[in-house]
């Protein structure tokens, strides 16, 4: 699971008033507190000046059969540059065979079976290549790795019986 973090264009605006604020009034003796009607002004102008929270968006790209990759609620205008990062990392074995849509997941095709059970020397360390290549491209275009998770539960899958 991958996540990215984004701030708005008002985050931005916001940073920019705050550096363009003045400095405090000097102190003056007064009364100890100020009236109300001062401090709930100087509490709506705090109000207006604080940073909008910070964005988070989270993806997932999973591994399936032998030889597929489904990319899960990535934005739409990613998903080239996400391709390309696959092919580029898969290049030396044919790189991507097709894509599609696949239910609610963009669905990539690799050439080869790059998880396939008889992955062996070479092929192997291909197969590890090609993820790593995924995994350095994703955090270069701004996206973490948050997690990952095997919940397939195969049969065939080695574990405690």
């Amino acid at each position: 699971m991958f996540d990215k973090l984004r701030s708005d264009k008002s985050t931005e605006k916001t940073s920019r008033v705050l550096q363009k604020r003045d400095p405090p009034p000097e102190y003056t003796a007064g009364p100890s507190h100020p009236p109300p009607a001062a401090a709930a002004a100087a509490a709506a102008a705090a109000v207006a000046v604080a940073p909008p929270p910070l964005k988070t968006t989270f993806a997932c790209i999973s591994l399936h059969m032998t030889d597929r990759i489904r990319l899960l609620n990535f934005p739409a205008q990613e998903t080239p540059r996400i391709e390309e990062i696959i092919h580029l990392a898969w290049q030396s074995r044919g790189g991507i065979q097709q894509t599609r849509q696949y239910d609610a997941a963009h669905e990539i095709k690799l050439k080869g079976y790059p998880w396939g059970h008889s992955m062996w020397g070479e092929e192997k360390c291909q197969s590890r290549g090609l993820v790593s290549g995924i995994l350095g491209g994703m955090y270069e275009i701004g996206w973490i790795l948050k997690a990952s998770v095997d919940v397939s539960g195969k049969e065939l899958d080695k574990g405690d019986d």
